[in-house]
């Protein structure tokens, strides 16, 4: 009877392959949600000012002009 060794190389690779697919996906969305959240955060601070300027022009009794 033969001793059958088996060849894992295309194994490994087919394996490799995969984690590194994973890997790539993964760092893009983790880039993805990094840009989401500064773009919120570049959002909330733009509604903020709209507030405080609307608040500026609108009520004019405690900010002098």
């Amino acid at each position: 009877m033969k001793d059958y060794q088996i060849d894992w190389t295309l194994y490994d690779q087919i394996e490799r392959n995969r984690k590194e697919k994973a890997a790539a996906e993964w760092q893009e969305k983790v880039a993805h949600a990094k840009r989401m959240g500064s773009l919120q955060a570049r959002i909330e601070v733009a509604v903020v000012v709209m507030i405080l300027l609307l608040a500026w022009i609108l009520i004019p009794a405690p900010f002098p002009r």
